[in-house]
């Protein structure tokens, strides 16, 4: 997802890890929807990886 910076909640204790995968929309368009997915996780306790991956 598209928002470098983002501090993320300090998971590393956490036991579960979410590779969410971001589409085109969300990387681009909606990236405040991506961000908010990836801090609700955090929230939940886990550890959120967000890969690079490629544009279509």
């Amino acid at each position: 997802m598209r928002f470098e910076g983002r501090e993320g909640a300090n998971t590393q204790r956490s036991v579960r890890r979410v590779v969410p995968y971001p589409d085109l929309y969300t990387n681009y368009v909606e990236v405040e929807r991506g961000k908010a997915t990836a801090e609700a996780l955090e929230a939940l306790g886990a550890h959120v990886v967000v890969p690079d991956v490629p544009s279509s």
